[in-house]
């Protein structure tokens, strides 16, 4: 039986790292280009610190990432709040809770903000996508 605070083996960090970017792919073209690499990075950071078993970075980092991403944000879009906004924010906020997920408690979290993520693609548009044949 697992425990929430049971630490995360390297195949939970990929099945997760593959999940989510396919989560997030569907926002990569609505938002800036400086977002999806931000997000893309995060990621890669992420699974290289889980293939070699390095340390996460500090709470500090991660917390000047997030307060310049709000920055850059705002001065791309002119606003927080908002729809395209909140997305952008969300996508980043994904990256970065991945940066600081240590145990399974944490992939849980992930797991329902990536929910969250798929929900908004129906912000867009709610009709079923067609294939022309």
């Amino acid at each position: 039986m697992s425990s929430a605070f049971e630490k995360l083996h390297l195949r939970h960090v990929a099945w997760l790292l593959m999940s989510l970017a396919l989560v997030a792919a569907p926002h990569a073209e609505r938002v800036p280009a400086w977002i999806t690499l931000l997000v893309v990075t995060l990621f890669v950071w992420r699974g290289y610190v889980a293939i070699y078993g390095l340390a996460l970075p500090p709470k500090w980092v991660l917390m000047l990432v997030a307060a310049g991403t709000v920055g850059g944000i705002y001065i791309s879009y002119g606003r927080i709040l908002g729809r395209d906004s909140g997305i952008a924010l969300l996508m980043v906020m994904l990256a970065l809770k991945l940066m600081e997920m240590t145990a399974l408690r944490d992939a849980m979290v992930l797991i329902f903000i990536a929910y969250f993520l798929v929900i908004t693609n129906f912000l867009y548009s709610q009709s079923i996508p067609t294939t022309v044949y």
